[in-house]
């Protein structure tokens, strides 16, 4: 709509807000279509032109629906709000007399019977809609400073928009706007002790997580750590901070939940290394805390402690698996943001799926049957007035995240796949608006049941020259070993591009599924 209208002024951008609603919204295409040459500015009366001319002849504002009362009909300002009040309200029996008040004082002005009830007509037909300036005045204000500042201090922004939803603790809004960060190309990085702030903060471009973000850490505790950090530097070992804090502040509790975000990354330790080592921080913290209250400590003012040795154990610990990296990050966080569980679908997905949750649209989606993928978080179980079990869950995908309602025919249908931390293929009718959008659930399954089942064939791409004989071998028992209806094709590439699809007289079909795929790209590259 904007980029039709092309706005060259603030009042522009009042009037299209004022516009841009349910009823009003026919007439901008007249009003972009006048301001622009290409249609003739019209009034109701030559009279009305200074009061209507900001607007193009078109009845935008209340305030206009009153001065036009004053204007042509002699009202005082206090009668003309009491006329805006009426049509409004529809009062029959006020409007008959004001129409009879604004049609005799029409009249002296020179003012037709005829043409005065007409444009009151016209009046009470834009009164019906007409929306209060100062307020879309504030409204278009406030729109242009933000879209100002997106436009040319986009990180910035981003940093302020991600600072001001996680204090309010709106996660779904915060997955949004990270989503708009992305699309943006703007990185949002994960909490670090050695370079987030307080709140969100912009480092090189970059928006960096705060720490009062992370769950269980809280203001007491973020502040503790930033003074640390402030007073001795860069944290070099997870030592460092449990030494320099104190630890009824930075507890257990709140390490833990500083791991599993990734804070402690920069520190040059796996997550799964630091998270072992939680307990030996917290006895080490207390130990120094313990010798600074000793009267030697307060006599020679030795406070020193030496950093427990690292066991090999845990110098040799693989980092976990990424399962329970990005579950571990979400506790934290309340969402991913390193990596997310469906990441790895993401093309094969928009085959399974109608829309992302993010693309549902209140109006044109309402009612209508769709089909979504996602990982299940904050199931809750609850019974009907009639003892029936159900469910309610939110779905996240690599977009956003929706509320789903199973109810009991479907719960008893599916409850076996509905489980916290499953990727799921959802059917459903999607409903309701703003906050209260959900999908009713009609059909569930396993992701991995669902790509098996929209298979039609596998087609495995060989490149011929230098393929040895041990490869085909490997790969032969690779998908008898997978065996299953689906028909698997080869296609052949020669030196010169020639590609020729085949089947093999051996392996005619495969059960298909991430862990067959990822095998076959290991053995022949993807």
């Amino acid at each position: 709509m904007l980029r039709d209208a092309k706005p060259s002024r603030l009042e522009d951008l009042i009037a299209l807000n004022a516009l841009y609603r349910p009823g009003p919204m026919d007439l901008i295409p007249t009003f972009v279509a006048r301001k622009h040459g290409r249609e003739v500015v019209e009034y109701p009366h030559p009279l009305t032109e200074p009061v209507l001319a900001e607007t193009y002849g078109i009845m935008v504002y209340q305030e206009q629906v009153m001065q036009i009362a004053s204007t042509l009909a002699g009202f005082t300002l206090g009668e003309a709000d009491i006329l805006r009040k009426a049509m409004g309200k529809k009062v029959t029996s006020i409007m008959k007399a004001q129409k009879q008040r604004f049609v005799q004082g029409a009249r002296k002005k020179g003012i037709s019977p005829a043409k005065a009830n007409k444009i009151f007509d016209q009046i009470r037909h834009f009164a019906e809609y007409g929306f209060n300036k100062s307020h879309s005045a504030a409204y278009a204000y406030l729109a242009y400073q933000t879209a100002y500042l997106k436009a040319h201090y986009p990180a910035h922004f981003m940093a302020a928009l991600l600072t001001s939803e996680a204090e309010r603790g709106a996660t779904s809004q915060v997955i949004k706007y990270i989503n708009e960060c992305q699309n943006m190309g703007i990185k949002v990085l994960p909490p670090d002790v050695n370079e987030s702030d307080f709140n969100f903060t912009v480092i090189n471009g970059e928006v960096r997580f705060g720490l009062a973000a992370v769950k269980n850490v809280g203001e007491t505790a973020a502040r503790e750590v930033l003074r640390e950090r402030e007073k001795r530097g860069r944290f070099k070992s997870p030592f460092e901070i449990a030494a320099g804090t104190d630890p009824r502040t930075v507890n257990k509790r709140v390490l833990e939940s500083l791991i599993k975000a990734g804070a402690f990354d920069s520190l040059g330790w796996r997550r799964s290394q630091s998270f072992h080592l939680i307990d030996t921080m917290v006895d080490y913290g207390h130990g120094l805390q313990k010798m600074k209250q000793t009267p030697q400590s307060l006599l020679f003012g030795g406070s020193q402690l030496a950093p427990p040795e690292i066991p090999v154990e845990v110098r040799d610990m693989r980092e976990w698996d990424e399962s329970l990296f990005l579950s571990y990050e979400k506790d934290a966080l309340g969402f991913y943001i390193t990596g997310h569980p469906l990441a790895q679908f993401e093309k094969r997905l928009r085959k399974l799926t109608s829309h992302s949750i993010s693309q549902l649209d209140e109006e044109k989606d309402f009612n209508s049957e769709i089909r979504v993928a996602g990982v299940i978080s904050a199931i809750k179980f609850v019974k009907t007035k009639k003892d029936e079990r159900m469910a309610t869950f939110i779905l996240e995908d690599l977009s956003g995240r929706i509320d789903i309602v199973a109810f009991p025919d479907s719960f008893r249908r599916f409850f076996e796949c509905l489980r916290e931390g499953n990727l799921v293929w959802v059917k459903g009718r999607f409903m309701g608006e703003g906050d209260n959008r959900r999908i009713s659930l009609n059909e569930a399954m396993p992701l991995t049941e669902a790509f098996q089942k929209q298979a039609k064939k596998v087609i495995v791409r060989i490149f011929l020259p230098g393929l040895e004989e041990s490869v085909i071998r490997e790969l032969k028992e690779l998908l008898e070993k997978n065996s299953g209806e689906c028909p698997v094709f080869f296609e052949l590439e020669t030196p010169h591009s020639y590609r020729v699809l085949a089947q093999s007289i051996e392996v005619h079909g495969v059960f298909p599924s991430e862990e067959l795929t990822k095998s076959v790209e290991r053995l022949l590259g993807e």
